[in-house]
């Protein structure tokens, strides 16, 4: 069983929880996930079943789209609604113009520091552990992007905002930053994920939902193709007979090529042979137009996974 499974996560368990309901629906050990998400926080989970467990590190990169709630008064030491209040502050929420104001201060690049309670490595050693042993580390800031932050709902002491956002950003810090920049101190106190890439909060079933087609033997109907998960990547079209070594990792030359999109040296691009199969994810060694200008380049791709995809997996 090979595919893609978009999974709503409910709030309480944890992400390698979801990992292991679906390793027993789908009575498959191989399933990993595109991108976690904190125990308390919903949504979109990406969940990667046999062969689709290989394209993780081309699904990660994804910018991610969400629906927060930040509380402003508490801050707590997880900076979000799980952790213990460690200070508060009685300053009342500013008015829309304001929060707009501040929120649209964060569009852009950033540096952020991971958060103690975070499931980062350094050394190894995921971040948390050293945080409930009241350890602190020394972790370096890494540069994320907010694309866009929209005000949706304010409340008494609490206000709703979407956040498009780049690989690797801690909405969590985002939140508290925001709070520290409104002139007081919060936290995070709900997060939904509603969408990574292409993949959509509304085209994922429930756990509820992959039980029953897992009990009326149905459960595969609801992964999509591992090729349909790549779509947004550049396609090269190969002739049969270079399909054929392909799948036996011979790197396809110039000549075996039929068709394909524009692409970038060092961009990553979708194989497909002649039905539009998935066949192997590569790198491009040369651009589209050095590739034709070079017709005699005798292997202008190098080959990161290959795959012997089911005749769905388009």
């Amino acid at each position: 069983m090979n595919g893609v499974l978009l999974l709503n996560k409910p709030a309480g368990p944890t992400s390698h929880d979801m990992v292991d309901f679906i390793r027993r629906l789908s009575d498959t050990r191989r399933v990993g996930h595109a991108g976690t998400l904190d125990p308390f926080a919903t949504g979109l989970l990406v969940l990667l079943i046999g062969q689709a467990t290989r394209i993780s590190q081309f699904l990660t990169n994804l910018d991610k789209k969400y629906l927060a709630t930040i509380a402003l008064g508490e801050s707590t030491d997880t900076l979000d609604r799980t952790g213990k209040v460690v200070e508060t502050s009685a300053i009342p929420l500013p008015g829309r113009a304001e929060i707009e104001t501040v929120l649209q201060s964060f569009v852009g690049e950033s540096e952020q520091i991971p958060p103690m309670y975070s499931a980062k490595k350094i050394n190894g050693r995921p971040l948390y552990r050293a945080a409930r042993r009241g350890e602190e580390v020394n972790r370096e800031a890494k540069t994320v992007r907010v694309h866009s932050i929209e005000l949706i709902e304010v409340s008494k002491s609490t206000f709703t905002v979407r956040v498009c956002c780049s690989k690797g950003t801690y909405v969590r810090v985002l939140a508290e930053a925001i709070a520290r920049r409104l002139g007081g101190c919060g936290h995070l106190a709900d997060l939904q994920r509603e969408s990574s890439g292409r993949f959509q909060l509304h085209d994922a079933v429930t756990p509820e939902q992959a039980e029953t087609s897992a009990r009326d033997g149905k459960f595969a109907e609801l992964l999509l193709p591992i090729g349909s998960a790549l779509a947004d990547l550049p396609a090269v079209t190969v002739a049969e007979q270079t399909a054929k070594g392909l799948r036996n990792g011979i790197r396809p030359p110039t000549f075996g090529l039929t068709a394909h999109d524009a692409f970038r040296r060092g961009q990553t691009v979708r194989m497909l042979d002649p039905e539009s199969r998935l066949l192997a994810i590569a790198r491009a060694l040369l651009d589209a137009e050095q590739l034709a200008r070079q017709p005699g380049s005798a292997a202008p791709f190098e080959l990161l996974s290959v795959f012997e995809p089911p005749s769905s997996d388009k």
